[in-house]
């Protein structure tokens, strides 16, 4: 199966790891392996290692997309108004408003933000700032570095609960916000679902013997008492963790229109089931969220220098864009084929009657003989754009699942493919039985220095005749 891309997710939850592996193909998401480590906090430097070795060797992934998920009390938002004008320094704006907000000097914080809003009447920009302890976050990414991950990402695990719903059958909503609640047995959470770019959120750490549908009604009610939304009602709400189930046909009674997250996942699933999820819907959203381009997956508490640049190959928008010129090409030819025959005939009947325009009408034609050399060559450029889809769709099918692709290009007609496989030469063997490639050729393959036991490979390719 062809991989465009991957991710790994990871939630710190508690006491809790939550992890998430999600792979991008032609047909959509797919939820490869997850697995939570319990306790880890208790556990051995040695024995958490291992276990998360165990882990990275189950499945393939990018590992230059690892996304790590913050506990929401560890991470404070502020939504700030602003003059327009402070967008000429806005970064040296967004760094006072951070010291303003930090409780004590000693207690830097690292953060991020992103822009929700620009209101040209009134002259405001509305910002969404997140804002984590220094020491806090560099103790996280430093217990990372010894199990071997280098988050490219780190942000907060409400993240996931928004970015789960490009993946939902739900979507997000156009007009009223929705109302997610996140219920574990260590805190429960509130989102209100805005849209595609935006959330707010709070958390209530709980005991289990303070949990109860009357409680969680009166915090529900002053969380929504605090925001400052657009709509007038909630559209639905959705339950996600632990304890969905249990207070699931409670919501239902009082709210009608609320269901599980879990239920509307459009997520392929490799041995996983719809129960089996929703502990882990905050781990797949992340994980989500490294392959998504949306304003609110950009979020990474991460400072700048700190970060891992990586190289995403971006072959989802040329398949996009070739099937458009596919579709706009029959469309052209089939139209412009109707509208030259008949400015044909009406051309040889003029001349047959006004002889003296006989020369502005071949002029015409000539004009339109030139608009048919165009459109054929459009048309071997179609021709061009269907192989490649042939190809792209050999490569899903015959790519084994212990192989992904980092970067596909494609010019003309040559193919070049770069990435990882536990057996690059026996990927080499199957392209060479290929029925649209020849002439495959290995420019290299050396171990891969991220994971044992893996390859890195580049192989060359010519696109064969039909």
């Amino acid at each position: 199966m062809l991989k465009l891309n991957s991710a790994l997710g990871i939630e710190i939850r508690g006491n809790s790891l939550v992890f998430a592996t999600v792979s991008k193909g032609l047909h959509g998401l797919t939820l490869d392996h997850c697995e939570v480590l319990e306790n880890y906090k208790d556990l051995p430097s040695s024995e958490i290692y291992t276990w998360v070795q165990g882990y990275l060797e189950r499945k393939s992934f990018n590992h230059e997309n690892v996304i790590v998920g913050l506990p929401r009390d560890r991470v404070v938002i502020h939504q700030v108004k602003l003059p327009l004008e402070v967008e000429e320094n806005l970064d040296g704006v967004i760094r006072l408003q951070v010291e303003k907000l930090e409780p004590l000097e000693e207690e830097t914080s690292y953060y991020d933000y992103t822009i929700l809003d620009r209101d040209q009447k009134q002259g405001k920009i509305v910002l969404q700032i997140l804002m984590v302890r220094k020491d806090y976050l560099e103790e996280q990414l430093g217990f990372f570095r010894e199990l071997n991950l280098y988050p490219a990402a780190v942000r907060v695990s409400t993240t996931g609960l928004h970015q789960i719903f490009s993946a939902h059958e739900g979507g997000y909503p156009e007009k009223d916000p929705a109302l997610v609640i996140g219920l574990s047995p260590e805190r429960v959470e509130f989102m209100a679902l805005i849209g595609p770019n935006r959330f707010l959120s709070a958390t209530v750490s709980v005991s289990q013997q303070d949990v109860s549908f009357e409680w969680l009604l009166e915090e529900l009610d002053r969380f929504l008492s605090r925001l400052d939304w657009p709509g007038e009602q909630v559209s639905k709400v959705y339950l996600s963790g632990a304890a969905g189930n249990h207070f699931i046909h409670d919501f239902r009674d009082r709210f009608q229109d609320c269901e599980l997250i879990s239920q509307g996942l459009n997520l392929g699933r490799e041995g996983s089931s719809d129960s089996s999820l929703d502990n882990l819907i905050e781990a797949i959203g992340l994980a989500i969220s490294g392959m998504n381009r949306s304003p609110a997956s950009r979020f990474n508490l991460i400072p700048l220098e700190g970060r891992i640049i990586a190289e995403r190959p971006g072959l989802v928008p040329t398949l996009v864009l070739a099937g458009l010129l596919v579709i706009m090409g029959l469309a052209v030819t089939t139209q412009g084929y109707v509208q030259r025959q008949q400015l044909l005939d009406q051309i040889e009947g003029q001349i047959q009657v006004h002889k003296p325009e006989a020369e502005e009408a071949m002029f015409l034609r000539q004009q339109i003989d030139e608009q048919q050399a165009q459109l054929e060559q459009l048309q071997d450029l179609m021709r061009g754009r269907q192989r490649v889809l042939l190809v792209l769709s050999e490569l899903t099918e015959r790519i084994p699942e212990d192989s992904f692709l980092q970067a596909l290009n494609i010019q003309g007609e040559r193919v070049s493919l770069t990435g990882f496989s536990d057996s690059a030469s026996t990927l080499l063997k199957i392209l060479l039985d290929s029925e649209y490639l020849s002439t495959v050729e290995s420019r290299y393959i050396t171990p891969d220095r991220t994971k044992k036991g893996r390859e890195k490979f580049s192989f060359e390719a010519r696109i064969e005749e039909k």
